[in-house]
């Protein structure tokens, strides 16, 4: 899968491009899943900045929500980490590393490691 990142926009395979609200900070793409984390300000008040978007250029998830981290905006993702099948993980600010799968954005693993 190709991926071209520019400002706000992705664009998979030289198709047609998504184009979300924010900044793209960082991809990767797991299992043809192009994973995308948006770079929100500290006033965004978004914490679930991490999106699933499809070969075909269709956002197919959001990252759900965590109730211990979401209430403060600063606690947003910054980053991945090691993949495993259709696993990818994803760091917080806050040292909330989440092992998510990568088809649904669901999260199979939460815990603190700061």
């Amino acid at each position: 899968m190709h991926t071209t990142v520019a400002g706000c926009s992705i664009t998979i395979n030289y198709s047609t491009k998504v184009t979300f609200d924010y900044p793209i900070e960082e991809t990767v793409n797991v299992g043809g899943v192009a994973i995308v984390i948006l770079q929100i300000p500290d006033s965004g008040g978004m914490t679930e900045n991490v999106f699933g978007v499809t070969a075909k250029n269709r956002v197919i998830w959001k990252i759900e929500r965590i109730d211990g981290t979401a209430t403060d905006p600063v606690n947003r993702y910054v980053g991945f980490g090691n993949q495993r099948d259709n696993h990818i993980y994803v760091s917080n600010w806050n040292g909330v590393v989440v092992e998510i799968d990568a088809q649904t954005g669901k999260i199979v693993k939460s815990e603190w490691l700061k």
